[in-house]
């Protein structure tokens, strides 16, 4: 995602909450869904401007999960705790 590239995901579990349906990925119909995989693949390559639009969402949700800035939250929350 941080590298701009849209997730196809079979959308269980984390996964369903993590990844928008159709702005920064793809959700399948579950793990054992091929032929949604192949229609998914097949739907962001021949579409360019889809791919595009994807691709930017795709980066800007990723920017939210690097561990730098997770650490940087986790650790100004763990302040905000120990000064009440």
């Amino acid at each position: 995602m941080y590298g701009g590239v849209p997730v196809i995901t079979s959308a269980v579990y984390g996964q369903k909450w993590l990844i928008s349906n159709g702005i920064d990925g793809i959700h399948l119909r579950g793990p054992d869904d091929i032929e949604g995989g192949v229609e998914a693949i097949n739907k962001i390559m021949q579409n360019e401007s889809l791919y595009e639009e994807m691709k930017v969402k795709a980066m800007e949700k990723g920017r939210n999960f690097l561990m730098s800035k997770l650490m940087r939250e986790l650790i100004e929350k763990a302040k905000q705790l120990s000064s009440q």
